[in-house]
């Protein structure tokens, strides 16, 4: 081994120290050189350097292979003395005749940090024996021992010495000449004596440590889990708390956000396509539709047919449902020639919606209003058992809005009950909050099997209701109630077809002749309502109606912490925050351990990336199953407050989710010990 102009200075803040001033050594004989010098002289930095552990200019050439025992005991203080030898050698008659050399037999399954510090440095340089390298680094070797253990140390040391070579530095000068074959003294970063006393042969390179496999590595990483039982439990405790902690996150913001999403869609109407006339007139009001209620420049070729909407719907596979029932119904010509008021309107071709007759009836077959939610209370039966409903102030304030599911669609989420497949219908929140005010019930729950009255309604007079106004009211049974609303309207849904539901036929004869002024279709949530408005407002192509997207809006409420995703987003990286200064702290505690022992693995052939690795995931396989059998009573728990609280359930197992969890907590440990622990 040469070295030539070896020099190290150290930057500190205020000025910079020169460690070593230009050091140039052959050491290149078998042998025990001893390197003398006070403190501070740059024996321990030249150490460091020979052994790849300090930066430095200049050049050093043919280092062999070396072994390094430095001033701590670098071991694995947890496991045993005889596993620790195992990471350098797999010869047990080797390990049992130098554990028998060393009087270490019986100490042979202790674990090392209960050893004395003589019973350590031998310990060491047994393992170093085993590893036969060619150079033998020793810094302050017999430092921490008493007489009899450094004695012992350095006969053996001088028996080794006729085979490789072994430099070591020492403050101890009676020791290091009785052994001693060259002394190098150093002063203030330099050499100024090296004195030869006993010729040895040349030295040679040693032998090569092996490249451990993986199968070593895992045993090696098992040992260390095993030897450390206390760490590793805390360390799959705070593993399965995080994976637990990070799947609920995930799971709870993915299923709100979607219930939020999809809520918020209904609840704005931002999902609702309607046609609207592309002239308005100015009106003290906004109706439900999002429109002026009076309007102008509409004639009869702006009507909607029942053929035209059942293609549209087919046509359109985003559609879920479609308005059934709030528009004036007109009559075909053929079937209104004795509606003189009708002619007149053809005559004069009058504006389709708003034409009236003298005595302010609609000109048109029995035009209909928005239907009506009846309370049981506003039915009186007469004597002759006629039925007959009361109008109040309630039925004023009680429209509701009538829809068919189109297209197939159940997904729609439900609070309670199941999709009917008979004439019963699936309500909204705010149809079954009028319900529960008006029956007197306490819970959406009760409201399933119930009966309830609907009712559709024309008017001579815009400001008063009359029995005579009133069609045939139905009773309709309730299936479920959803887990949407809207800001502006209250929604119930068939699912018997297009205007298939007992509602529609109370007014409709021929659905062949229906002409409706007014449509309105609900898509999909996430869809592209822009692009289906415009699929749509090309297919009807009514001269003067355009079929857009909903402008209307929402009342902007204010929503919980559980009912919004942007507050659960809060929370989850604050439980982020905390689980990661968690791992980092851990880590920090355990850095001159995890230093000392990635010195240990990459000088002796192991892979400590590798390692690393292994052990991690092994922690993370046992920390993925506990948490897998935690999520189940976990996630039953959050799913009873969120059906307490009239939500879809926020909790649902997903083993790719918890699997990707895992993996990302996983990753995340071993880069932060990389870090932490250096290369």
């Amino acid at each position: 081994m040469k070295l030539r102009n070896i020099r190290k200075t150290y930057h500190n803040r205020n000025n910079d120290v020169q460690a070593l001033k230009g050091i140039s050594l052959d050491l290149d004989t078998n042998g025990i050189t001893v390197i003398l010098g006070p403190s501070g002289c740059g024996k321990t930095t030249l150490m460091n350097i020979i052994a790849g552990r300090s930066d430095y200019e200049g050049t050093i050439e043919n280092v062999p292979e070396y072994d390094y025992l430095t001033q701590q005991f670098n071991l694995f203080e947890d496991m045993t003395v005889v596993d620790n030898l195992l990471l350098v050698s797999d010869d047990m008659n080797d390990i049992d005749h130098y554990l028998n050399e060393f009087s270490l037999v019986d100490q042979k399954n202790r674990k090392v940090k209960k050893l004395s510090n003589g019973q350590k440095k031998r310990v060491q340089f047994i393992r170093a024996l085993l590893h036969k390298p060619g150079l033998l680094l020793c810094d302050e070797p017999t430092a921490a021992l008493d007489h009899d253990n450094a004695v012992l140390l350095m006969e053996e040391m001088k028996k080794l010495s006729d085979r490789i070579q072994i430099i070591l530095v020492t403050h101890d000068i009676l020791l290091s000449k009785q052994y001693a074959d060259r002394i190098i003294t150093m002063e203030q970063g330099v050499v100024i004596r090296d004195e030869i006393i006993h010729e040895k042969q040349e030295s040679h390179a040693g032998n090569r440590m092996k490249k451990r496999n993986l199968k070593d590595t895992a045993v090696l990483s098992v040992k260390n889990m095993v030897s450390r039982l206390p760490h590793t439990c805390s360390q799959i405790l705070l593993s399965t708390i995080s994976i637990f902690s990070l799947f609920v996150f995930c799971n709870l913001y993915g299923n709100v956000s979607k219930q939020s999403n999809y809520s918020e869609t209904f609840a704005n109407g931002e999902n609702m396509i309607v046609s609207v006339p592309q002239q308005t007139t100015s009106s003290a009001g906004e109706n439900i539709s999002g429109y002026r209620v009076k309007y102008t420049g509409m004639t009869t070729e702006d009507l909607f047919s029942y053929d035209e909407i059942v293609q549209a719907v087919k046509d359109h596979p985003q559609i879920i449902a479609v308005e059934a029932f709030n528009s004036r119904q007109y009559v075909s010509e053929t079937d209104a020639y004795n509606d003189l008021e009708y002619q007149r309107m053809k005559m004069f071709d009058l504006n389709a919606y708003g034409a009236v007759s003298d005595d302010m009836s609609w000109a048109a077959d029995r035009p209909v209003d928005s239907p009506v939610l009846i309370p049981s209370n506003s039915l009186s039966v007469t004597e002759a058992g006629e039925r007959t409903y009361l109008y109040t102030e309630l039925v004023k304030t009680s429209r509701i809005q009538v829809f068919d599911l189109a297209n197939g669609y159940q997904d729609l989420p439900l609070i309670c009950g199941s999709i009917p497949e008979d004439d019963s219908v699936i309500i909204d929140q705010n149809t079954a909050d009028l319900i529960m005010k008006n029956e007197g019930y306490d819970s959406y729950e009760q409201l399933i099997g119930k009966t309830m009255i609907l009712g559709t309604c024309y008017y001579r007079n815009q400001y008063e209701f009359t029995p005579q106004q009133l069609y045939e009211p139905i009773e309709v049974r309730i299936a479920a109630v959803a887990g949407i609303h809207n800001d502006l309207i209250r929604m119930v849904f068939f699912n018997k077809g297009i205007a298939r539901n007992p509602l529609f036929a109370t007014v409709v004869q021929d659905l062949q002749q229906v002409r409706l002024d007014y449509v309105r279709f609900i898509v999909q949530p996430g869809s592209d309502y822009a692009a289906i408005a415009e699929s749509l407002d090309a297919f009807f192509h009514k001269p003067n109606v355009d079929v857009t997207v909903y402008q209307g809006k929402g009342l902007g409420k204010e929503h919980a912490f559980y009912k919004s995703p942007s507050g659960l987003l809060i929370y989850g990286i604050i439980v982020i925050l905390i689980i990661g200064c968690m791992y980092i702290i851990s880590e920090v505690f355990y850095r001159k351990r995890m230093i000392k022992e990635k010195n240990i693995l990459h000088t002796y052939g192991y892979s400590p990336l590798m390692e690393n690795i292994l052990r991690t995931s092994m922690i993370m396989i046992l920390s993925c199953i506990l948490s897998a059998v935690i999520a189940g009573p976990a996630g039953n728990l959050i799913n009873e407050f969120a059906s307490k609280h009239y939500y879809q359930p926020f909790m649902s197992f997903s083993l790719p989710l918890l699997l990707i969890v895992s993996l990302c907590i996983g990753v995340f440990m071993t880069v932060l010990e990389r870090i932490i622990a250096g290369r």
